[in-house]
């Protein structure tokens, strides 16, 4: 349960600005899809590292560091959406609305390394 004062209703914590991205397609013309990123929105948001694991794929080392984003109430719908922040791009694994006020929004990313 989340209540007055608890860090999510802390409009403060909301210190930095990323840039919210929505996926799109366009036709290569052979029958595929090129994806491409389109910028759906400016919003502030708290970015708070989670986790991070390292696994080999194909002899490289990938890393997965999972973070939560916490943002304003918005029509966040899906996960092909991302979120910029600097040089750094986190994609959207889950949405969650916890308090079902509508007041803000943990985003559950991934961040692409």
């Amino acid at each position: 349960m989340i209540r007055k004062g608890d860090h999510i209703t802390q409009v403060g914590r909301l210190r930095h600005q990323v840039i919210l991205q929505t996926q799109g397609g366009t036709a290569d013309g052979m029958g595929g899809v090129t994806p491409s990123w389109s910028n759906t929105a400016t919003i502030w948001a708290d970015i708070m590292p989670v986790s991070a694991t390292e696994r080999t794929q194909a002899d490289k080392v990938i890393g997965d560091i999972t973070h939560v984003i916490i943002v304003r109430h918005r029509a966040i719908t899906s996960p092909n959406m991302r979120i910029l922040f600097g040089a750094r791009t986190f994609n959207i694994v889950s949405v969650v609305n916890p308090d079902e006020s509508k007041s803000h929004l943990k985003l559950m990313a991934r961040e692409q390394i």
